[in-house]
This record gives C-alpha cells, structure tokens and sequence, in this order.
C-alpha cells in the first residue's frame, strides 16, 4: 500500500528486434494511478523494412467517498513503418535464394500512425446499490504515407468526441445514452502532383 509495484522486460529476437516494457502503478491514500509504456523495433527481413512503435499511457484516479470517484484515463500510440513495397515481377514459386525477394522498389516510403485517446469519468453511487456514471471522451488519429522518389504524400486524419450517461439500477437494469461527433479530413498531394 503506497508502494508502486513496477514490471520491468525487454526481449530480443532475430532481425534486430527487441522490446522494452514497463508497468507500474500504486495507491496512496484515495488516489491510484497505473502507468504503462513499451517500445518494440525491428530492422525487417527486407531492405527498407524496419519499424518502429511505442504505446504510453495511463490512468488515474480520485476516490471522494459518498461523493463518488474521478477517474482519468490517457494513451498514445506511434508508428513509423518502412514501406519496402511489391517486389515487381513476383518471384518464380520454388525459385527463393534469400537475396533476390529483399528487394525494395521503394525505398523511400514510410507509413506513420499517431493515435492519442483521454477519457475523464465521474462515478457516483446512488441508494440501492444504484450507480450514476458521467463520461467525456475523445480521440485523434493521423495516418500518412510518404514516398519522396514518387511525389506521394498521403494524410489521413481523424478525430472523435463525445460524453456519455449511465445509470445502473437495481434488478440489473441499465439505461443511459452517448453523444457522439466524427470527423475526417484527408490530404492526396499524389493526386494533386498528377494533375
């Protein structure tokens, strides 16, 4: 009790690959929190193959007695990808010598994602074990592909907000509803370069 309670790995594997991990969290009076992170690597079986990720993240939160808890919840997650691409012409079947399906015909490209996501709660306790839930939500997703030698990039962005209500009553019933809004915008600079 009050001591965080952390786990720590990591772990290799062929082709440069290797992860780090971390975990830890703890509860100091009527807070607890939790905390998560990892890191993973690889330089790929194929020229122009090697990636590279993370994931962070967290949550926390605030216990106030009969006036309910806080909660906050966050995370992000990174991406950056080579895009070794199609080998072109494919590879007779049978004909594999380990060097000629290395290849990479474009090796210049790289594919990108970054998400982000918070969550904030308030949940309340009613009589009869009855229990009230207040949420706010919202998330962001940016993906793109870059390929300089081709004059291609692409950007895919996307975001989501949103709150929540819900009520759990007794005898197992439960009502509640969700607001939500979405939106899309994307960028071509491949097709733009065309016309």
């Amino acid at each position: 009790y009050g001591i965080p309670l952390a786990h720590i790995g990591y772990e290799g594997r062929a082709y440069k690959a290797q992860s780090y991990h971390l975990n830890a969290g703890s509860r100091v009076g009527p807070l607890d929190y939790f905390f998560f992170g990892s890191q993973n690597s690889e330089s790929g079986f194929r020229d122009h193959s090697d990636a590279r990720t993370y994931n962070i993240g967290g949550n926390a939160g605030l216990s106030m007695g009969k006036a309910g808890k806080l909660l906050l919840d966050i995370a992000a997650h990174h991406n950056n990808a080579a895009s070794p691409g199609q080998i072109m012409p494919d590879i007779p079947t049978n004909q594999y010598d380990n060097d000629i399906e290395k290849f990479s015909p474009t090796p210049s490209a790289r594919r990108t994602v970054e998400s982000n996501y918070v969550r904030t709660s308030y949940l309340l306790p009613l009589p009869n074990d009855s229990l009230a839930a207040f949420r706010f939500f919202g998330s962001e997703r940016d993906a793109g592909l870059t390929n300089p030698d081709d004059v291609i990039d692409l950007e895919r962005f996307e975001q989501s907000k949103g709150a929540e209500m819900e009520f759990q009553l007794p005898m197992g019933w439960m009502l509640g509803g969700t607001f939500m809004e979405d939106r899309v915008d994307s960028r071509d600079e491949a097709t733009a370069a065309a016309t």
